[in-house]
């Protein structure tokens, strides 16, 4: 044993004579090293700011972004189009909140949900707030009435919202619904984001027992949520919850259901329903603790309406009085004689030079403006409005709280106007039978639009076959697109249908009066005439609304000018009638076909125009 003390004492003093000596300082505080003295036993291989030399044979190829329902949500995060629900039939919820705090805290898809919808939470009032409460969220709990209900145990609703979603102040319970047959509450939110297209967003959960009876479950979800369309007609709406052995396809027809995962067994229980077409993806998540129905992630799969479709940018004149008064003396003092002499007869050319002229007239008098036409507008956004909001935007930008406070303060009184304005609008026109345009606005307003409206974009050769067989009986020589009609052996048609017998003409027309003019053109062969007066009354009758026809020419000018243009227009109606003919324009004629379309021999370039009437 003595010899080992010694053995242990030897060593101590060997590794004491090749130690280093330590100074005071350094034994009270250690060694100390400086950011610098680190930095330098590695220097950097390039300095932070700069872009780093890579070689080029070991660059990698720029590639484009993943695409999918689940990169979209990882990007917009806590600002989805619309929002990202989780639901599902939990079976007791106060002990497995230790599991749902872990998964917000840990899993993607629960820490960005937007709404988490549970059903039979099995909650009750001895079970404080404060137990199912999770850090980030506003729990909004809806335990089941044991008197209503009749049922002592079970139920029960818990919605939680994301705080970084919608503010707590902008949650409010619209409705709750406690019966034998259905547990429902229904809940208005205001999120920071949300597409123009919505006012709002209802969260509807619902829960219906076994025991319940489906059709009295459905007529209590459909009168809730026919009230609160009524009261919000923009507002984007969901129902989701435990629907058992019910279905919303009859009730609710306008509403699509996204849940296409078994949630139970092979079963689809829990259903999720909502007002917009293409709006979520679903997708089966593990249940939470033991409880026998899978969660349900619906991923936000909505394309906002300024998305849908392009902007357009319309040029649209800018009438006014002053432009109107300037266009009607430019055709009050216009020399109408000086344009109708070198055509004589020939009414094509007339009327291609007064229509030109006229349009001439428009585009040097009235002015012109590009707009940019959004899809998503709503009908009472005015252009003061929209200066508003660019000016809140500046505001915003700039850092200026009072001036912001100011804007909204001025924005919020001007959108209430605006409202109210187009509001009475819309009952002025009820209370003078305009049912038509109180319609359009609805239909603007709501975003309804007809199914199954055809491009305009149509087939060409579709149109010639149209208009040859409908012109047949008008042209000397047999239509190509006619093939029933037989050819004999030099090429003319063998025999052709009975010609339509034209309607007699000795009986005039209501506004066609025999009396002529004296300044007008000789008498036409049909006796009839137009006086200036009918003319005028014509004109003023046009709807200046409508679009303008093939020459180019407005309503609103017609309607306008009718007093400077009656005469002209006088003259050409009474060409027209003279010669027996209607003017066409050469690029529209459906009667003119090219050399390669006429299957008759010893044809010209093109068909000749029908023979007069």
């Amino acid at each position: 044993m003595f010899w080992r003390l010694e053995y242990f004492f030897l060593c101590f003093a060997v590794l004491g004579l090749f130690a280093a000596p330590i100074t005071c300082a350094e034994k009270r505080t250690g060694i100390v090293y400086t950011r610098d003295q680190l930095m330098a036993l590695r220097p950097p291989s390039f300095v932070v700011g700069e872009k780093p030399q890579i070689p080029k044979e070991r660059r990698r190829n720029q590639r484009g972004s993943e695409a999918g329902v689940k990169q979209r949500m990882k990007r917009r995060r806590f600002k989805p189009c619309v929002p990202a629900v989780i639901t599902g039939n939990v079976r007791s919820l106060a002990n497995k909140m230790d599991e749902l705090e872990a998964l917000t805290r840990t899993q993607r898809e629960f820490r960005e949900a937007s709404i988490m919808c549970f059903t039979e939470t099995w909650l009750h009032g001895l079970i404080p707030d404060s137990n199912v409460t999770i850090a980030g969220f506003t729990t909004v709990r809806a335990d089941r009435d044991t008197t209503a209900a009749g049922k002592k145990k079970g139920g029960g609703l818990a919605v939680f919202l994301s705080n970084r979603w919608c503010s707590p102040e902008h949650i409010h319970v619209k409705e709750r619904v406690c019966s034998p047959d259905v547990e429902l509450t229904a809940i208005g939110l205001r999120p920071y984001y949300l597409p123009r297209e919505f006012t709002n967003v209802i969260a509807i959960t619902v829960y219906i027992p076994p025991t319940g009876k489906a059709d009295s479950a459905c007529d209590v979800i459909h009168s809730v949520t026919a009230d609160l369309q009524t009261k919000h007609p923009g507002a984007f709406i969901l129902i989701t919850g435990d629907f058992n052995h019910a279905s919303l396809k009859s009730t609710l027809p306008t509403f699509h259901q996204y849940v296409q995962c078994s949630t139970r067994d092979r079963k689809t229980l829990d259903l999720l329903y909502a007002n917009v077409t293409s709006a979520y993806t679903s997708t089966a998540l593990p249940p939470l603790g033991k409880s026998d129905h899978n969660l349900v992630l619906l991923s936000p799969s909505y394309t906002p309406v300024v998305q849908q479709q392009p902007v357009t940018v319309r040029t649209v004149r800018k009438w006014s009085d002053g432009a109107m008064d300037c266009l009607r003396d430019a055709l009050e003092t216009t020399n109408w004689s000086a344009l109708c002499e070198p055509h004589g007869e020939d009414l094509d050319g007339l009327t291609d030079c007064v229509s030109d002229y006229i349009k001439f007239c428009t585009e040097n008098s009235v002015p012109t403006k590009k707009v940019r036409c959004y899809p998503n507008n709503k009908p009472w956004v005015t252009s003061d409005l929209k200066a508003l909001l660019n000016k809140k935007k500046r505001a915003f930008t700039a850092g200026d709280p009072a001036e912001l406070r100011s804007v909204q303060k001025e924005l919020k009184r001007s959108l209430k106007e605006s409202k109210d304005a187009y509001r009475k609008k819309l009952e002025e026109r009820l209370e003078r039978n305009q049912t038509r345009d109180v319609w359009s606005g609805m239909r603007t307003i709501t975003g309804f639009q007809k199914k199954g409206i055809r491009s305009a974009d149509g087939n060409v050769d579709q149109a010639n076959e149209l208009n040859q067989f409908f012109n047949r009986f008008d042209s000397s020589s047999p239509s190509p697109s006619c093939p029933n009609i037989p050819l004999d052996n030099n090429g003319s048609p063998s025999h052709l249908p009975e010609p339509l017998t034209p309607l007699p003409t000795s009986s005039p027309s209501p506004l066609l009066t025999p009396y002529m003019d004296p300044s007008m053109s000789p008498i036409p062969p049909t006796g009839l005439s137009f006086t200036s007066g009918q003319v005028r009354r014509e004109l003023e009758r046009l709807n200046q609304r409508k679009a303008a026809g093939p020459d180019g020419i407005s309503p609103r000018v017609l309607k306008s000018c009718s007093r400077q243009l009656c005469g002209i227009l006088q003259h050409l109606f009474n060409q027209s009638l003279h010669l027996q003919r209607i003017p066409y324009h050469s690029e529209t004629c459906p009667l003119q076909y090219h050399s390669e379309t006429c299957p008759l021999p010893n044809h010209s370039e093109t068909c000749s125009p029908p023979e007069p009437l």
